[in-house]
């Protein structure tokens, strides 16, 4: 049977393809060496290029992604900028040039090192998953070890063995799929993020009236905070700020930087001895842009002051609170008279943890069993920057000033 037919059967129902590396797509050919540290020492597996070429990568799906454990970087055999090339240069090998780019996680820290993207950790793969906007549900993760199969349960995806998904036995491989037709409509309680909206709306009902200025976080928070503000006869604006990314893992946070230059570090700055002069440049280029995305969704007007105001701070979803968090943070600063924290989903565990930093915690869904935002939203489909603007544009000063 040809790789195109024994991928028809069951393609439909998978929108992002997560790969481990080593011994899953590429082998060191230097003896003694658990992963190559240098350009010329790897090389594909038989058989990998031809069902990678296979599958029609595209813009609106299926998408490619690669969740890799380089302990190697920790204990300095290559850096991580090496890691992220050698990467790179394997995806390219085995697809060429697709779009969007494959998304490539990788994990920089030691073995002895606690962390939330380690395989088996989930972290690398729901990062994936929220760079695509793409559930767990319609999500399978390829791999070649226990701990590779175990961070697929942990996220709450399919799991595939490498053997089977390269030498075709693919119709078995998604029968054994553990999430099942029954679990993806209950991991979907939400249609979109208008459908959110309003169900949030009626859980903040008791601020209408009181001209409650409603944050949005862009990009995706931006439409459901345009309901909850038109819901509640509020304001809208949106609050800026990003998270800083760690060296050579840019969706690892080691901190946040708010719109006005106020920065947070994690613990791991020190733990990882992250130098001053990388993070100057993090926060310069976040801050950078930030300000080109002030310009371009307020052009006319300055942030709307949230002082002596009741402000509702949205996202759409949270994973681990640091955004939400340093949103908080930051307004908590310019003094609201009240602050709420409102989302459709968030893990469990993160609740405790944001409701120390906001005055109320408004949400609708709170799993113990959290992969990632998109996978409880049945359409959750990226925001464009032209929308933010043109939704700004039509509620950012409130009922009637727009």
């Amino acid at each position: 049977m040809s790789t195109n037919a024994r991928m028809d059967g069951w393609l439909a129902n998978m929108r992002l393809f997560i790969f481990d590396a080593d011994d899953t797509l590429r082998r060191t050919i230097v003896p003694g060496k658990p992963c190559p540290h240098r350009p010329g020492e790897w090389e594909l597996l038989p058989g990998v290029a031809a069902v990678l070429r296979a599958i029609p990568w595209d813009p609106d799906g299926p998408f490619l992604g690669i969740a890799s454990n380089q302990d190697q970087v920790a204990y300095g055999w290559l850096s991580a900028a090496m890691a992220q090339r050698l990467l790179r240069d394997m995806m390219h090998e085995a697809v060429g040039e697709i779009r969007p780019r494959p998304c490539i996680r990788f994990c920089p820290h030691a073995l002895e090192v606690d962390c939330d993207c380690r395989k088996p950790a989930p972290g690398m793969l729901q990062s994936i998953m929220a760079h695509f906007g793409v559930g767990a549900g319609e999500t399978v993760f390829v791999g070649n070890a226990e701990t590779d199969r175990e961070a697929a349960a942990r996220a709450g995806v399919g799991f595939a063995w490498a053997w089977e998904f390269f030498e075709g036995n693919l119709p078995a491989v998604l029968r054994s799929n553990p999430v099942s037709s029954k679990q993806k409509e209950s991991a979907m309680p939400f249609r979109d993020r208008i459908e959110a909206a309003h169900k949030l709306a009626e859980r903040l009902v008791e601020y209408r009236g009181r001209n409650p200025l409603v944050l949005a976080i862009p990009r995706g928070a931006v439409p459901m905070a345009a309901v909850i503000a038109e819901a509640l006869n509020g304001e809208l604006d949106v609050v800026l700020v990003r998270k800083l990314g760690a060296p050579g893992n840019p969706e690892f946070a080691i901190g946040s930087v708010d719109e006005s230059g106020r920065v947070t570090l994690n613990e791991v700055v020190q733990r990882y001895n992250i130098s001053s002069a990388y993070i100057a440049e993090e926060v310069a280029t976040q801050k950078e842009i930030m300000l080109r995305r002030r310009t371009a969704y307020t052009p006319i007007r300055p942030p709307i002051d949230p002082a002596g105001r009741t402000v509702i701070i949205v996202d759409d979803g949270i994973a681990t609170g640091s955004t939400m968090i340093s949103a908080l943070e930051s307004v908590r600063a310019k003094g609201p008279e009240k602050l709420i924290a409102a989302t459709a989903v968030l893990p469990a565990d993160t609740v405790r943890r944001l409701r120390n930093h906001a005055d109320e915690l408004v949400y609708l869904e709170a799993p113990m069993d959290f992969g990632a935002v998109g996978q409880f939203f049945r359409h959750f489909d990226q925001v464009a920057d032209e929308e933010v603007i043109e939704t700004l544009k039509q509620r950012g000063r409130g009922p009637g000033l727009a």
